[in-house]
């Protein structure tokens, strides 16, 4: 352990420094130091001195501490709030999402009903209410495919002739016997343009022409 030795000291009556108890003259300005019995000080610095704070100092803290236990308050109230709507938050999306649910099953419940119904009545085509319908039905059946003989049983000669005579009239051909030509303008389609629409037919369409035109 250190033990410090505090010198006693004195301050100069003229410069005010601070000098050594047994120094006669002041070594800062050069006069005599003491002239009168000063009291003998130490080299320690001088201790903090604690003023009383002030009553405007006093309101001050007074009224900072009041506005953080206001702050901590207003705080804890709101993560109170905010707990108690988390809490019913839940039990509201399960109710609104049963309705989106049940809002979506009748959908898909009415979707599919629809689809079953159009898929049926592509599978089951609207009879043919009269002649002209009836001619148009079997010339849609027939006309993207390979006809074969069991397509055309049952037809008279005038339904083959009818039925070839089909695939000229869909691109404007002008018939020049008056039974064809008449029969043809019945339909709406129809639009005579063309005195030979052979070049216009397909393949399989000019194969079809052949295979009714022998059975015919």
């Amino acid at each position: 352990m250190t033990i410090i030795d505090f010198k006693p000291v004195r301050r100069c009556e003229h410069c005010n420094h601070l000098i050594p108890a047994s120094m006669a003259d002041c070594s800062y300005c050069s006069q005599r130091a003491f002239t009168r019995n000063t009291p003998t000080e130490t080299e320690e610095e001088p201790a903090f001195e604690i003023k009383p704070l002030s009553p405007k100092a006093k309101k001050g803290i007074l009224y900072g501490c009041i506005a953080v236990v206001a702050v901590v308050a207003i705080i804890f109230i709101v993560k109170g709030i905010v707990g108690m709507i988390s809490k019913n938050e839940p039990a509201s999306d399960e109710i609104e999402t049963e309705i989106v649910f049940d809002d979506v099953d009748e959908f898909m419940q009415d979707d599919s009903e629809q689809n079953q119904q159009q898929v049926t009545e592509e599978a089951c085509p609207a009879e043919p209410s009269n002649q002209l319908e009836a001619y148009q039905y079997l010339f849609n059946r027939l006309k993207d495919k390979e006809i074969t003989e069991e397509d055309i049983e049952g037809l008279s000669k005038q339904d083959l002739r009818i039925l070839r005579n089909w695939y000229y009239a869909q691109y404007g051909y002008m018939f020049r016997t008056d039974d064809m030509r008449e029969f043809f303008e019945q339909m709406p389609w129809y639009e005579g343009r063309y005195t030979d629409v052979s070049g216009m037919l397909t393949d399989l369409e000019r194969r079809n022409v052949e295979f009714i035109k022998r059975h015919e």
